[in-house]
Parts: C-alpha cells; structure tokens; sequence
C-alpha cells in the first residue's frame, strides 16, 4: 500500500482553513451591516474592525467604518455643543444675580428698602433655592413695612388725623414697639388739648372724640359707651374728628370684645384665687367647686385641670388614711374584747371576737394565738354531753325560724367537739338558708 502525500495534506489544510477565515468573515460583517441600521454603532464598529483583522483589504468593512465614525461624530458633537451653551447660561445666569445683589445693597446703603425688596425678588425669580436672599428680602420687608407705617403715621399726625395715626402706630407696635409707643404718647398729648376746644365740636364729633380718649388709655368700658352714643347722631359732613358708622362699629366690636374678655378673665382670676386659697387649707371640696367654675369659663385651663387632679388625688388619700384608721379602730375594739372575754373565761365568745380581728387583718398573730388558746380552754374544760346540749338547742332554734341563733349553735357544738358530723351538717345547711334569704 503506498504511502499519502504530505503536500496534499498541507494543501487540504490550507483550502480548509481558508474557508473558515471567509466564513468569519463574512459573519462580522453582515453582523456589522445589522448593528449599523439599528442604530447601535458602537457595536457596528467592532463587527467592522474584526472583519478587517481577518482581511485587512475588505472594502465594505472600510466604508462602513467611515459611516459609523461620521455618525458617532455627529451625535457627539450637539451634547457637547448643548453642554457649552448650558455653561454659558448658568454664567449669564449668576452674573445677573451678582449683579441684582450689588443694586440691593445700594439700595440698601440709601435706606431704600422697596428697590432692595424688588432686587431680591428679581434674584429668587432666577434662583429659588438662593437662602441668603431669601433672608434678606423677608429681612427688608419687614424693613419696607416698618417705613411705610410710619411715614403714613405721621403725615395722618400731621393732619390732625389721629384715628388713622394711631392706626398705623398700632399696626408698628409689633415692628418697633419703641417708635410706635412714641407716636401714640404724642398723640395722647395732642388729644389732651383738644377737651379745651370741645364746646366748638357737633355732638357725634364729641362722642367719637371722647370715645378715642378712653379707648386709647385702655379705658375700653367708657369708649365703648361714648361710641355706641355716638352711633346714634346723625351727620352731615365728615370731619377728621368724625367715626362714619362703619369705623365706629369695628371699634365697639372690639371694645366690647375686650371688655367681655377683661370680665371673662377678671371671673377666671377671682376664682382661681379662691380655689387657691381653699386648696392651701385643706378645703378640698370648696376648692374642687371654684376650679370647675374656672373650666365652666374657660374649658382648656390647665392651671384649673391641675389643681383638680391634685384635689382629687388628695381627697383619695384621706379617704384610704381615714379608712386605715377606723380598720385600725375596729381592730383594737375586737382585739380588747376579746382579751376581756379570754380573762373572764367566755372562751367561745372570745373565739368570735378574735375571728372578728382576722377578717380585718388576716395576719394578727395575737388572734390567731389567742384563738388556739381559747380552743385548747374549751376542750381541756367541756363537760360530756355538752355539745350535744347546745346542737339540740341549735335545732329547737332553727324549728322555730331562728337562722342566727341555730347557727350559733351549731358553732358551739363543733367548738366543743370538732368532730360531731350532725353539727357540721346543720351548721352548713344553716349558713346556705342564710345567705340565699339575704
């Protein structure tokens, strides 16, 4: 048999390896081809690249290389393009707010505190999340408000318009309670001028004046009583010392108002006093009576609410300390009877005064003691047939109705002898009878 050529087979290997290469190839790049159409060129390109490492001179490979790189170009360049002008915005942006800030604190600088509000406002518009100038915008309105009631204060001063003065001066008070305080003690005095002079005014002028006097000295009883008066003139024309009907019934509103919470809590005092008082002598229940009248007024007083439970927790103890004292009386009482019983002998009744001590106090030991001694004294001491005596006693008792007499009895019987069956029977059947007649 003759032997293979080895050239065919180095021929064969060639031709079969050749192959395979075509076959990969051709695989990457119809891969390639698909990826590219969907649009996901990252993928495209690594399909292309290997294509070409297995046949550097494939000519579709390389003009869809040229393909997916133009079209990653041209997606990359609008984000960075997008990127450079966000960049450029926020830059605008920032200078606009620096620039907002500076104009603020000049106006600021001058005390011109509605341009520096505006600037801020301008700079929130822009930026929300910006605290320092929110800060500073609630900082400067409040500094804005402050100067528009004063200025409108005094030139309603000025005019002699004190009711729209005072106004705007109470209005301050809660802004600069030291300036306002001031506008009103010069409207006082102005006022105190005016009685002088009050002969020249018309009846509903008067009223409202006087009314004005009163309500800002805090005298709101009186005001209220010139302004309802006042109400029932008539008028012809305004003046600055006339109330229309319209101011005149918001203010009687409110000193009315005043005047009811002043009783209200002139009631509430007076009445916490008492209590007080009562609650410091031991006077609980009196105590107890004055702080509901509180809570009747004013239901969510936690100054009366405390008092009540305070009162109540010691009305409790007394209540447990009174009744350990009599319990302690009771047991003393029991317990010397019994000890006068046990000397005279009387050892039965003594037993029952004893078993009195132990209902009340289950652990005296004297009782129990005692107890023993007195049952030891009836046995060392019966006589035969005396048991037998008190157990016929117990039934000539019980035919005649007698419950607690037979019952007694009975209980004599089993103390003089414990062990006699029909005393122990009659006396259970005579507990029971007992018990359910109660």
């Amino acid at each position: 048999m003759s032997r293979p050529d080895p050239l065919l087979f180095i021929l064969l290997f060639l031709v079969v390896n050749a192959g395979y290469s075509i076959t990969q190839e051709g695989q990457y790049l119809k891969k390639g081809v698909r990826e590219y159409k969907a649009g996901s060129y990252y993928s495209a390109l690594y399909n292309f690249i290997e294509t070409l490492k297995i046949n550097p001179a494939n000519k579709k490979a390389i003009r869809y290389i040229k393909r997916t790189k133009d079209r990653l170009s041209a997606e990359i360049r609008p984000v960075e393009k997008d990127s450079n002008a966000e960049q450029a915005r926020l830059r605008k942006q920032q200078e606009k707010i620096e620039l907002l800030k500076m104009k603020a604190e000049l106006a600021i600088k001058k005390g011109d505190w509605t341009s520096a509000v505006q600037s801020y406002e301008q700079v929130l518009e822009i930026d929300p999340s910006d605290s320092s100038a929110q800060q500073s915008l609630e900082k400067y309105r409040r500094e804005e408000k402050k100067t528009t009631l004063l200025n409108d204060a005094q030139k309603h001063y000025r005019r002699g318009e004190y009711y729209k003065s005072y106004d705007k001066y109470a209005e301050l008070l809660e802004l600069d309670s030291d300036t306002a305080q001031k506008g009103i003690d010069e409207i006082k005095l102005e006022l105190k001028k005016i009685p002088r002079g009050w002969k020249d005014l018309s009846p509903r002028e008067r009223f409202c004046m006087q009314g004005f006097v009163y309500y800002i000295d805090s005298d709101y009883s009186k005001a209220s009583a010139e302004f309802d008066r006042a109400l029932t003139v008539k008028y012809l024309t305004k003046t600055k010392y006339i109330l229309d009907d319209e101011e005149l019934t918001v203010y009687l509103s409110e000193t009315k108002g005043i005047v009811i919470e002043r009783r209200k809590n002139a009631r509430i005092k007076s009445h916490l006093e008492e209590g007080i008082n009562l609650y410091g002598t031991k006077k609980y229940k009196k105590a107890k009576e004055h702080f509901q009248e509180v809570l009747k007024i004013d239901p969510g007083n936690e100054k009366a609410k405390n008092y009540i439970v305070d009162i109540d927790r010691e009305i409790e103890t007394e209540r447990l300390l009174r009744k350990s004292a009599e319990k302690l009386q009771q047991i003393k009482f029991y317990s010397d009877k019994g000890m006068a019983q046990y000397e005279r002998k009387e050892y039965s009744n003594a037993i029952e005064s004893f078993e009195e001590v132990l209902k009340l106090d289950s652990k005296n030991l004297k009782a129990k003691e005692y107890i023993k001694k007195s049952k030891e004294e009836i046995l060392s001491t019966r006589k035969p047939g005396e048991a037998d005596k008190h157990y016929q006693q117990g039934l000539v008792y019980y035919s005649q109705g007698q419950l607690e007499l037979a019952m007694k009895e009975f209980d004599i019987t089993l103390r003089l002898n414990p062990d006699h069956e029909k005393a122990k029977q009659a006396f259970e059947k005579v507990k029971q009878e007992i018990e359910l007649s109660k």
